[in-house]
């Protein structure tokens, strides 16, 4: 772009972007997900710790671990994602960035789902990795390379993947059991449009970080806040979102076995709680 029709990257924490325009929308954007704004040296220490302390309670802690896997059980329910069946290749799926592995077919439909947004969306994950970036801007490997050796981060690494995989799984299973439905009550969809109404369903429905407002992020930078901002926040979302899908499913003949199964699941999710107390 040219200095009359755009907007210059200036910073050095722009690179390679410095020096190049772009037009005001591209500009926010990039900037938003890029620039690190300068921090003061108390600021910096206090995310360097609250990013270790979030560590610490997170993806080095077994039971958080365990949690992370079961957390998800409540939306699947609230869904009506009930058959165990798909998760199978649920599982197989969300383990190939993990281990680098799978068939080709399973990277290509992996890549497939982290381009419409349902994998690679774990809200702590997520949340963790931009707290411990606001306190470097070289993120992680920075913030703590005196303490770590190649080794301890390489193992740091697969540890959280390992987070973001207990995540993952959940999504790829609520996408095929969300597919299936829908391919049976529109059957006149094409693959592509299909799949893009689906994952539109699972980011509207599970905890999904790009959904998190900027202003709900900006939260955790401030210590009154707690810790995990953005989880709270995508709970009462996708609550919200779930009842309306719900609302629009049964005013659709087309869609209201869909609908149906969605209601039952959302009040058994609701009511769990105090049936099993």
């Amino acid at each position: 772009q040219t200095p009359q029709n755009g907007r210059l990257f200036k910073g050095d924490n722009m690179k390679p972007l410095k020096g190049l325009y772009a037009e005001d929308a591209a500009f926010e954007a990039m900037t938003e997900l890029y620039e690190v704004q300068a921090q003061g040296a108390f600021a910096r220490a206090y995310f360097t710790l609250q990013g270790g302390i979030k560590f610490s309670k997170t993806v080095l802690s077994l039971m958080t671990h365990v949690r992370n896997l079961t957390g998800n059980t409540g939306f699947a329910l609230a869904n009506g994602h009930w058959n165990i069946f798909r998760a199978k290749r649920a599982l197989e799926l969300a383990l190939v960035p993990l281990t680098k592995g799978g068939t080709k077919e399973q990277r290509e439909v992996y890549l497939k789902l982290q381009r419409l947004g349902v994998v690679g969306q774990s809200t702590r994950q997520n949340e963790l990795l931009d707290h411990i970036k606001d306190a470097t801007e070289r993120g992680l490997p920075e913030a703590y390379e005196d303490s770590l050796r190649k080794r301890g981060e390489r193992a740091l690494q697969a540890v959280t993947g390992l987070y973001g995989a207990e995540d993952d799984v959940w999504k790829v299973y609520a996408f095929y059991n969300e597919r299936a439905r829908y391919k049976r009550q529109m059957p006149d969809l094409s693959d592509q449009e299909l799949d893009e109404k689906v994952a539109e369903i699972i980011r509207n429905t599970y905890p999904t970080y790009s959904m998190v407002p900027a202003a709900i992020r900006w939260l955790r930078k401030l210590p009154l806040a707690g810790t995990f901002v953005s989880f709270p926040w995508e709970v009462f979302r996708t609550a919200t979102h779930t009842a309306r899908l719900i609302r629009k499913e049964l005013s659709d003949p087309q869609l209201r076995p869909i609908g149906v199964q969605r209601a039952i699941g959302a009040l058994a999710a609701a009511s769990s709680t105090y049936a099993l107390a």
